[in-house]
């Protein structure tokens, strides 16, 4: 079931609070910020909130709509010189909301690519927390904070699924099968043999089952940074699949 199923809302969106399993959440990072002055830092962050907005929106509404899918793919909050966002919590079309995610997420870094600005993504699923505190917005849970484990681990550039997301890439593998003239938007690589384990006694072992390469565009955008700049060429190239705190085999 997709966001095509739905009209969508009229009404202003707003940031939903919820506390809730199964939600999806993804931690993008900027990359090289630790040499740039606060003014540069400041321009960086404008962008990335500019382009998280841009990313977010479903764009605008034509003819009468019924109240349904909100007008926003995802809700996001700044942490740092991370970008934080998390799907719409919606029981009914859970895996829908989700695509809604990944698709925003690659919109986000094919646009970052396409300034100039490295990045690393980690999805995950699991619980999350989303509040409004004192007129902040905090999103927080347990697969927040896997989810910030595993990128801060991540050797490479782009955007990646763990475990957790099993679920949906086989929901969406399904949803294309039955869709075979249906516009492929998201592309998973498999590690196959390959699998990467990340290990903290805190946490539980870490598991990455795919790399998300999204869509064409947002792949061209991160081939054609890395033939730019040599130094990420060369992280691309040597750990073109997760390499996560060195370790080759599995614990």
């Amino acid at each position: 079931m997709t966001y095509d199923t739905y009209e969508r809302s009229s009404a202003d969106d707003k940031f939903e609070e919820f506390d809730a399993d199964d939600i999806m959440v993804a931690w993008l990072d900027i990359l090289g910020t630790r040499g740039l002055g606060h003014s540069s830092m400041v321009r960086r962050l404008d962008d990335l909130l500019q382009i998280a907005g841009q990313a977010s929106s479903l764009g605008p509404l034509v003819g009468s709509t019924l109240v349904g899918t909100p007008q926003w793919l995802f809700q996001y909050a700044v942490v740092g010189d991370a970008l934080v966002m998390t799907q719409k919590y919606d029981p009914e079309v859970t895996h829908a909301c989700q695509f809604g995610l990944m698709k925003g997420v690659l919109k986000v870094s094919k646009a970052l690519f396409e300034n100039g600005i490295p990045h690393r993504a980690a999805v995950t699923v699991g619980k999350v927390r989303c509040k409004i505190d004192n007129r902040a917005a905090i999103i927080t849970g347990e697969a927040v904070l896997r989810a910030y484990f595993l990128e801060s681990r991540i050797k490479t550039l782009g955007v990646y699924m763990d475990k957790s997301c099993d679920d949906f890439a086989g929901w969406y593998r399904q949803y294309m099968h039955s869709n075979p003239k249906g516009k492929k938007e998201i592309y998973f690589a498999p590690l196959g043999s390959r699998r990467i384990f990340v290990h903290n006694p805190s946490l539980v072992p870490i598991k990455a089952s795919a790399i998300v390469v999204g869509r064409l565009e947002q792949h061209k955008a991160k081939r054609d940074y890395c033939s730019k700049f040599a130094k990420a060429k060369k992280v691309v190239r040597t750990s073109l699949l997760l390499r996560a705190c060195g370790l080759d085999k599995p614990l």
